[in-house]
């Protein structure tokens, strides 16, 4: 299904090797533009679920509200 699609395809069997490929394709980057309203300010714009946005910050990046971009 994903050969079809433009872009690196990344796969992973547990949870760990999920972590490790988002860590590998956020790279060294330390401040992260996410569809997410802090406090749900704007209702619309939120479209990232809290989980990956805790799985993000836990793994040491920033997650800001990309409204402004």
């Amino acid at each position: 299904v994903l050969d079809s699609l433009p872009g690196e395809k990344l796969t992973y069997r547990s949870w760990k090797e999920m972590h490790e490929q988002i860590k590998k394709m956020l790279g060294s980057h330390n401040k992260i533009a996410m569809n997410y309203s802090p406090m749900n300010n704007i209702p619309y714009v939120a479209m990232v679920d809290a989980g990956t946005i805790e799985i993000i910050k836990s793994l040491g990046y920033e997650v800001v509200s990309a409204a402004d971009l």
